[in-house]
């Protein structure tokens, strides 16, 4: 068990074979860290990231860490984990979203790491990623095909036809 320090000073203790992410808190959040134990439970404590995600690692070994959104570590168990998921152009759009992975669905997790990269990141941390989400979607691709027509050249115009002298009209 891994004792940790609530914002309120109270000591708890928590399952570090239960831990399913471990990041940084945002603001609005009590606590240095939020510490994921389900979809609907989860733990503010005031010990900074690095040293619980530490400590978890010491009893999980499939503890794993991608590059959130604003480019912090973002800790997760990655057995329990689906991934890497498709990122829609909106979600990657005016963002450096590369890709995400599901920590608890539908609950994504975003990530500055490519598809590949969060794969290898889950193989090695002793999980099983999903198969490499595609990079566009048929909407894009289509976009794309459309857009690649309209930068075709121009077909050169045709020499025109040998009509007799200049100036002579024929009827046809």
């Amino acid at each position: 068990m891994l004792e940790v320090t609530w914002p309120d000073g109270r000591k708890a203790q928590i399952d570090p074979s239960r831990v399913l992410r471990i990041r940084r808190a945002v603001y609005g959040e009590d606590g240095k860290t939020r510490i994921d134990l389900t979809a609907a439970r989860y733990q503010l404590v005031m010990e900074q990231p690095e040293e619980i995600a530490r400590l978890v690692g010491l009893e999980l070994r499939s503890l794993a860490s991608i590059r959130g959104v604003e480019g912090n570590p973002v800790w997760f168990n990655a057995k329990t984990v689906t991934g890497p998921v498709y990122v829609t152009p909106f979600e990657r759009e005016g963002t450096a979203i590369k890709s995400a992975l599901l920590i608890f669905p539908p609950k994504k997790q975003y990530t500055l790491e490519t598809a590949a990269e969060v794969a290898r990141i889950i193989t090695n941390a002793g999980g099983t990623p999903e198969p490499l989400p595609p990079e566009d979607n048929l909407l894009t691709t289509l976009g794309n095909w459309v857009r690649s027509m309209w930068r075709q050249p121009v077909p050169p115009a045709q020499p025109p036809a040998d009509d007799g002298p200049e100036g002579a009209v024929l009827e046809r």
